[in-house]
């Protein structure tokens, strides 16, 4: 059974050209291994990275709203401070099973291994798997704490309740999407609540829109001219280059190549 795709997008001021490529892969690889550890990806599960002028995205598939729940098998203590001398449990072990939260839990449900004096009581529990709202909020801080922003901007933001938030970032950040299929995820960070609300090109789109769906997100922009897939408005560029070159040799070096795809969402080649 597949699951809904997950969509998270930073919608932002233009972003520093030569490391939007990096930043864009970043945050798509950190917030997928997160999830991956959570357990709420499946095997088939892969993302996809997004990284134009003024956005950050990523696109992940097959995602659990909540993870398996799970087997824990925690060491209490060893079988002589367990119990005291009449074979009765200790103070010891009966506050060990409070602080882990099992405290009526049946002597006889404790599991006993080892030898000798490595012998040792068990709690085997089940634990709940994560879900997938409160596994993305930490996931989204983690994966902006380590992002390689080589220069922070440091700005303020009226949240909600109207309070002002210092907020820090490569830059300012307007909007935040977080979709689960077509559910919103109650995720908040830099001082935004997530929505599905984003924007198009600056001047060739009508600004801003509603994306339905995670699915229809890199459709749904490029009708809004912009190309959202880094690797695709590169090779767009470069295509077009040797189109409007009509056989003659192109100088473009990656570098340049990479510089200029991180500067234009829908590109158009012209010739003089």
């Amino acid at each position: 059974m597949n699951h809904p795709p997950l969509l998270l997008e930073l919608f932002t001021e233009e972003l520093p050209p030569k490391s939007l490529k990096r930043l864009g892969e970043s945050l798509s690889q950190s917030i997928y291994e997160s999830l991956k550890k959570a357990q709420l990806l499946s095997a088939s599960s892969t993302y996809q990275s997004f990284a134009s002028p003024r956005r950050l995205a990523v696109l992940i598939s097959d995602v659990l709203d909540q993870a398996p729940d799970y087997p824990v098998r925690e060491k209490l203590l060893p079988l002589s401070i367990a119990f005291d001398a009449q074979g009765k449990p200790s103070q010891a072990l009966t506050k060990k099973l409070v602080s882990l939260g099992h405290p009526d839990t049946p002597l006889d449900q404790l599991e006993r291994s080892g030898e000798g004096k490595n012998e040792a009581l068990y709690l085997n529990t089940i634990a709940t798997g994560a879900r997938l709202e409160s596994a993305l909020q930490q996931a989204l801080i983690a994966a902006i704490d380590h992002l390689p922003i080589a220069k922070m901007m440091h700005y303020q933001i009226t949240v909600p309740s109207g309070a002002i938030e210092e907020v820090q970032f490569a830059r300012p950040v307007h909007r935040i999407i977080a979709l689960h299929g077509s559910k919103t995820l109650a995720i908040h960070a830099l001082g935004i609540d997530a929505s599905k609300q984003t924007e198009g090109h600056r001047f060739l789109s009508s600004g801003m829109m509603t994306i339905r769906d995670a699915q229809q997100y890199e459709s749904q922009l490029e009708s809004a001219k912009v190309i959202a897939s880094f690797g695709k408005r590169r090779a767009y560029i470069e295509s077009e280059l040797q189109k409007a070159a009509k056989g003659l040799r192109v100088l473009m070096p990656d570098a340049l190549l990479d510089e200029v795809t991180a500067l234009v969402e829908y590109p158009a080649i012209y010739s003089c």
